[in-house]
């Protein structure tokens, strides 16, 4: 399955927030790639997992990770959060700040993550 065929699966609610992250994170990363991982559209940079995003069955959600959830704070305040994963109201328009604060943390940890031991 590709990331196109995923999204052309979705009921159109769905496949607009997805399709409007896609977007934005093409436009923050024109090198970004996509797959299907743990079967929901996955972006990766330097081999390594930017974030996944999905459909569930009342929202669109993007999985960047414990790590970006906790950081992230009080940015998430009138979304509904788990652990690792931030749900995305299907009435409400993708912040496009939301998303690039996202991508800020995620290249931060990536380029940390590669940094060679001291």
């Amino acid at each position: 399955m590709t990331v196109d065929a995923y999204i052309r699966a979705c009921q159109p609610e769905h496949a607009g927030i997805l399709t409007e992250i896609r977007t934005m994170v093409h436009r923050s990363l024109p090198t970004v790639e996509e797959c299907i991982s743990y079967g929901m559209p996955t972006f990766r940079i330097t081999n390594a997992v930017l974030f996944h995003i999905g459909k569930a069955r009342h929202c669109c959600s993007i999985y960047p990770g414990s790590r970006v959830v906790a950081e992230l704070g009080s940015l998430l305040e009138g979304y509904s959060v788990r652990k690792a994963t931030i749900h995305l109201p299907l009435d409400r328009q993708v912040s496009q700040s939301l998303i690039e604060h996202i991508i800020t943390l995620r290249m931060q940890h990536i380029s940390g993550d590669l940094q060679p031991a001291p």
